[in-house]
Parts: C-alpha cells; sequence; structure tokens
C-alpha cells in the first residue's frame, strides 16, 4: 500500500468507522487474497475493551501497516462483495492532499460528445457534408441519451444500495440492541443474586459477631470463675501449708518423745543393773529396799504418763494426718483436668504424708513390742549391800 492509499483511508477515517460495523466478511476477503493472516483475526477479536471502534482500529492500523503491495484494491475489492459501493466510490473521489502541497484527485471517466468534423473538401462534396452533420447531430443526441439513462441507471443503483445499507443498519442495530437487551437481563440478574448473597454474607457476618459476643461475655465469665477458682485453691494451699507446719511439729514433738522415752528406758536399765548388783550384793538394808521400790515405782509410773503422753501425741498426729488427707481428697475432687501440675503435688503430699503416718506406726509397734519385752522380762530385787555399792547407786542415781 503506497502513500496515496494510506491518505485516502486515513482521509475518511470517521466515514468509514460510521459504517463498517461488521468485519468479520472484509477479514474473510483480504485473509483469501493474503494481505491478512489469522493471526491478524485473532488480534482483532483479542481488543479490549471488545467494542465496534475498538476492533475497527485495529483493523485500520494492520491494514495501513500492510506491506502487501495490492492491500487497498483487496480492500475496495471487499467494500465491492458487500456492496458498500458508496465507500467505494467515496474512497476514489477522495481528493489527497500530500505532503508537498499538490493535490491529485481520481475524476470519474466522462464520455466525451462526438465532434463534427468541418467541411474540408470541395463544393463537390457538399450532400456528403450534410450527410455527416446530420449523422453527427444524431450521434450527439444519442449519446446524450445514452449518458442520461447510465446516470439514472446508476443514480438508481445507488438508492436500491443505500436503502439496503440502510436495512442492513437497521437489521444489524435490532439484532445488537436484543443481545444487548439479553446481556443487561443477565447482568441484572446476576447483580440482583450478587446483592442477594452479599446480603446473605453479612446477616451471617452479623451473626457470627453476636455468637463471637456471647462466646467473648462466656469466656470473660469463665475467666472470672477460674479466678475465684484459683483464689480458694490459694486459700487451701495455705490451710495444707499450716497444717503440713503442724504435722512437723508434731513429728519434732514425737521425736523429742521418743527421746525421752528412750531416755528413760535407759534409766530403767540402769535401775535394773543396780537391782542386779543389790541382789548379787546380798542387801539386807529393808529401807533401801523401799527406796528402790518406790523409785521404781516412781519411774515406772513416769514412764507410764510418757507412754500416755506419747499415745495422745499418736492421736493428735493420726487426726492430722485424717484431716489433712481429708483436705487433700476434696482438693483432688475439687480440680480441675487441665491441672494437671496441681493434681501431682497434692499426690506427692498425700505420699508424704502416707509415709509419716506409716513410719509413726512402726515407730509405736516397736515401743510396743520393747514395752513387751521389757515387762516380761524377770524383775529381781536384791535386798542389801554394802557401802560401795549403796554409794555407786546415789552417784548413777
Amino acid at each position: 500500500m503506497n502513500k496515496e492509499h494510506r491518505k485516502r483511508i486515513t482521509q475518511n477515517l470517521t466515514y468509514l468507522k460510521e459504517r463498517m460495523l461488521d468485519l468479520d466478511p472484509l477479514l474473510d476477503c483480504l485473509i483469501e487474497r493474503d494481505v491478512f493472516q489469522l493471526e491478524h483475526r485473532s488480534r482483532i477479536d483479542a481488543a479490549t475493551p471488545p467494542t465496534p471502534q475498538r476492533k475497527f482500529n485495529e483493523f485500520i492500523q494492520l491494514l495501513l501497516s500492510s506491506s502487501h503491495p495490492a492491500a487497498y484494491h483487496a480492500f475496495l475489492e471487499a467494500l465491492q462483495n458487500e456492496r458498500q459501493f458508496y465507500v467505494v466510490e467515496r474512497l476514489q473521489n477522495t481528493v489527497v492532499k500530500l505532503d508537498n502541497g499538490s493535490v491529485r484527485a481520481k475524476t470519474p471517466h466522462k464520455r466525451q460528445p462526438v465532434q463534427t468534423i468541418e467541411p474540408a473538401l470541395s463544393s463537390g462534396y457538399a450532400h456528403m457534408d450534410q450527410v455527416a452533420s446530420v449523422m453527427s447531430k444524431v450521434l450527439s443526441e444519442f449519446s446524450g441519451k445514452l449518458t442520461e439513462e447510465l446516470v439514472t441507471n446508476f443514480e438508481k443503483r445507488r438508492e436500491d444500495d443505500i436503502r439496503e445499507m440502510e436495512e442492513n443498519m437497521e437489521a444489524k442495530l435490532g439484532k445488537f440492541s436484543e443481545q444487548w437487551e439479553h446481556e443487561k437481563k443477565q447482568m441484572l440478574l446476576q447483580n440482583d443474586s450478587a446483592i442477594k448473597s452479599l446480603q446473605d454474607g453479612i446477616e451471617s457476618l452479623q451473626r457470627k459477631q453476636n455468637e463471637c459476643e456471647k462466646l467473648k461475655l462466656k469466656y470473660d465469665q469463665l475467666k472470672q470463675h477460674q479466678k475465684d477458682l484459683r483464689e480458694k485453691e490459694n486459700e487451701r494451699w495455705q490451710k495444707l501449708t499450716q497444717s503440713n507446719l503442724e504435722n512437723s511439729q508434731l513429728k519434732a514433738e514425737n521425736t523429742l518423745l521418743k527421746e525421752e522415752v528412750d531416755r528413760l528406758k535407759d534409766k530403767i536399765e540402769e535401775l535394773q543393773d543396780e537391782a542386779s548388783t543389790v541382789r548379787k550384793g546380798k542387801l539386807n538394808s529393808d529401807s533401801e529396799a523401799k527406796h528402790l521400790l518406790t523409785e521404781n515405782r516412781n519411774l515406772r509410773s513416769e514412764l507410764d504418763e510418757k507412754e500416755k503422753e506419747r499415745d495422745d501425741l499418736k492421736r493428735d498426729i493420726e487426726n492430722a494426718y485424717e484431716r489433712i488427707h481429708e483436705i487433700i481428697r476434696v482438693q483432688k475432687e475439687k480440680s480441675t483436668a487441665e491441672d494437671s501440675t496441681y493434681k501431682t503435688v497434692l499426690d506427692k503430699q498425700n505420699q508424704k504424708l502416707s509415709e509419716i503416718y506409716d513410719a509413726v506406726n512402726a515407730l509405736s509397734a516397736r515401743d510396743r513390742l520393747n514395752q513387751i519385752k521389757s515387762s516380761g522380762a524377770p524383775r529381781t530385787l536384791y535386798i542389801g549391800g554394802n557401802a560401795i555399792q549403796r554409794s555407786n547407786r546415789s552417784n548413777k542415781s
């Protein structure tokens, strides 16, 4: 396509855009003439937004940039095949304005009337000149009528083409209107569906928000309840600590009593040794024997008192153990499943208390066995003895 052809198209760009609404037949013709390729059709169809104006712009750009030498003539032929003769006529009659200022116009061919031949012969041919003159006039009239008939036919054909073009335009506009109405209805339906879906989403969001508020309130209540339980657990811990302290004090007192019992047992053994010594020395002093008996009875009574104190202490320890065990049991029942550390601590404390209670029971059993053994041994009282033995007894006492 040369520069003149491009100018003819660009100078009629608005005119072409208003009338070339359907590009598919033109593309088919240009593809058949190898002016366009299938890729060009894909490029035109892929124009965004897919409007007729945008597709026309893409088509004109490809046509003007075509390197095919017969692109312009193929374009005119495609227009003629689509019976758009008025577009072809406008392109051919367009006055092209070149860059150098010159103007070129392709004017339609006009038939020139036949000129009469001036008589150049002699008077001998005057008759022939008259015949020629008459024939010239006849031919002139015939050519004028033929020209008028051709113009009339051309005008009639042009009117038919314009009428057909208008009908095609109306049909295409009607089809486009129907498509647009259908698409508009679909868009409205889609909008209604989207609005309904949005409303459902908003209602669902509100419900979830209300549920979230309820869960938040419930969480605050559970948090406050957990705080109260923690405070109660702290109180129980304090009570348990106090009980453990009392238990430790009772244990210390039990240890002291045990030491006192051991001391008394040692003293009884010494007295028994002294009694054996007195028995061996054949003491004859009644007064000293009475004194020893009295002292033995006093020691027995003191031992019995210590035994009673030990039993009382044991009962106190057992009561304290039962009370602490009951507290631990209640705490276990009230503790939650998540607080495994607290349960472990309670189990360890319960185990320690059981060990203490078992130790006290073992101690009590051993003391009772020793008491049985000591009560089952024969008691021999020796009366008498010399002065050295009595002095030894008084020094030991």
